[in-house]
């Protein structure tokens, strides 16, 4: 039980990702920061149809370094030239004198002459602020005790860090990239971007909708730009939306009402960054596109537009605090997961004897006779919107958790999003028993008993049956074979001695489902530039009995009587199934 609280994570990189600042041009006139505040304006007068910025003269004066977050602020005064400075708070916890956990956290200070001028601004960066700090602190905190107890690792530091840059401060806009990491001893650390922009009068959080002009431009304008900046990325990034119930089927759209993109406005237009695993999988990186005010002129409301570019280097001064130590704290419900717990359900714990295809003494002969499939239908479009298909055919969409009519199955131990687990609990129909608890951890991450050797990128359980008192899974990892090319695959174990029976060979199951018919088991695999298949396997050892090529990914299998409808990326196909 201990590693559900270790493997959070799923992504690669070994830094956080920044973005870099404003592009620096020389003021047309350089004045000192005082004159740039008009005294006589308001916080309830409007804003001047240019946005005011705030462009400080050079100084060779260095503030002095703040203590703890408690200690008294630099010297942020204006005659240094300084409107805002940037210190880096680093924290630490150690247990039995050794550290076990590190992060950092930015704390924001406006100048004296700022504060005055913007005191809603400053109240909302105080609370940003406590946020920060707050949340890092908690999670080193917890993360030392989740290294301290960490049996996989040899003396683990886990560490969490929030670093921040600001872009633009100006009457209209105040805005920061922010970056994040988190490393808990999983497969991978975790990094991501995000963007916090204020209205520097109101102190409120400005949506992008807020901005725009005209919204509808906006989803033709990503679009254009991705395939113009990344070709062929399109394909991926519709594959990749599986939009909830009463989700916009237009992604982008949908995001526009959610309020969760990551922008900025700078003296080109409207700049916007997908991190890994947002739009698309990790292979793709950072999409980072720039819809400029020259080629779509009616997008961004004319006063919110930056003209000319404000030269930051100068106003913007980052430094770095002392560290911060904080005492070692347990996670909420860590004793659920069996820290001094007085009872907790035992998971079973599968181990991974190999990544390649396996099949264990105990497993059954190959079945002598399998079903074939006679391709019957064959409907191909630009692309096969999976919930139409199933609300044509009948057929309900299939992820965890789900209900067979016999077992309830339900993932656990989420990885990175919600839909990927590394844990799998099963009830009986009603949901009043929980019957099994299993830990695919190290199944799916590894060390495998062959080679010690860990899966190159985060898997997760994807699909689970249970038949004749054996669990048949799928194991997936939702990106490149390059990246992973030993996922993809089924499994059988037995549920009367816990143990592996089999696995196949790799790459032949990546579908949200499979099917099995008698001692058939028939699955799926497919992916951005790799061939697509459906796969027929042996019940009883996960052999390859055939295959069968289809124009795109498979995304879903039913049987119904002796027909298999198969829904794909681009194609719906019927095949009728022999016995």
């Amino acid at each position: 039980m201990k590693k559900k609280f270790f493997r959070k994570t799923a992504i690669i990189l070994s830094s956080v990702m920044m973005l870099t600042a404003c592009a620096k041009t020389e003021p047309a006139e350089e004045t000192e920061i005082a004159n740039t505040i008009d005294e006589n304006q308001s916080e309830q007068a409007p804003h001047s149809e240019e946005a005011e910025t705030i462009e400080p003269t050079e100084s060779t004066e260095t503030p002095e370094e703040v203590e703890t977050p408690e200690s008294t602020e630099p010297n942020n005064s204006d005659e240094n030239g300084t409107a805002i400075t940037v210190i880096s708070r680093k924290v630490s916890c150690k247990i039995d004198g050794k550290e076990k956990a590190t992060g950092s956290f930015p704390e924001i200070i406006l100048s004296d002459e700022c504060k005055e001028k913007y005191p809603k601004l400053q109240g909302r960066i105080e609370e940003i602020n406590r946020s920060w700090s707050d949340s890092i602190q908690q999670n080193v905190a917890e993360y030392a005790t989740m290294a301290a107890d960490c049996d996989y690792i040899e003396d683990p530091v886990f560490c969490s860090e929030i670093e921040a840059n600001i872009n633009r401060f100006d009457d209209r806009i105040f805005s920061m990239m922010l970056g994040s990491y988190d490393d808990m001893g999983g497969a991978h650390p975790s990094h991501y971007s995000s963007s916090i922009v204020i209205d520097p009068v109101t102190g409120e959080d400005l949506k992008l909708s807020s901005i725009l002009k005209d919204d509808t431009i906006l989803t033709t304008a990503i679009r254009d730009e991705l395939d113009k900046n990344y070709p062929g990325v399109l394909e991926e990034v519709d594959n990749y939306y599986f939009p909830s119930e009463g989700d916009d089927p237009d992604q982008f759209k949908q995001k526009l009402a959610d309020n969760n993109y990551t922008w900025y406005v700078d003296e080109k237009g409207l700049n916007i960054i997908f991190s890994p695993y947002e739009i698309a999988s990790y292979a793709t990186g950072y999409l980072e596109i720039l819809l400029s005010t020259e080629d779509y002129p009616g997008l961004l409301l004319e006063q919110y537009k930056m003209d000319p570019a404000t030269d930051l280097s100068k106003s913007v001064l980052t430094q770095e605090g002392d560290i911060v130590e904080v005492e070692a704290a347990a996670p909420e419900g860590y004793a659920d997961y069996g820290y001094d717990a007085e009872e907790y359900i035992s998971s079973i714990k599968v181990e991974n004897p190999t990544w390649k295809k396996y099949v264990s003494d105990s497993a059954k002969a190959p079945s002598e006779s399998h079903v074939s499939l006679t391709k019957t239908v064959e409907d191909k479009t630009d692309w096969l919107d999976t919930e139409v298909w199933c609300d044509k055919n009948g057929f309900t969409r299939k992820y965890f958790p789900y209900n067979d009519g016999n077992y309830y199955y339900e993932g656990t131990n989420t990885v990175d999003y919600f839909y990927d687990y590394s844990g799998l609990d099963i009830y009986d129909a009603d949901q009043s028993t929980r019957l099994y608890e299993f830990d695919f951890e190290p199944f799916c991450y590894g060390p495998d008993q062959e080679e010690n050797r860990y899966a190159s990128a985060g898997e997760y359980v994807n699909w689970a049956v249970i038949e004749d008192n054996v669990l048949y899974i799928s194991i997936k990892y939702p990106g490149y074979a390059s990246e992973n090319p030993w996922s993809g695959y089924i499994a059988a174990i037995s549920l009367e001695t816990n143990e592996l029976l089999w696995k196949s060979e790799p790459l032949v199951a990546n579908a949200d489902n499979f099917v099995i018919v008698d001692d058939t088991l028939i699955c799926g695999y497919g992916f951005t530039a790799e061939p697509d298949y459906i796969y027929l396997l042996d019940k009883y050892t996960g052999d390859k009995v055939d295959q069968i090529k289809v124009n795109s990914a498979p995304a879903q299998f039913e049987v119904v009587g002796d027909t298999l409808y198969v829904a794909t990326y681009n194609t719906a196909y019927q095949f009728t199934i022999t016995k």
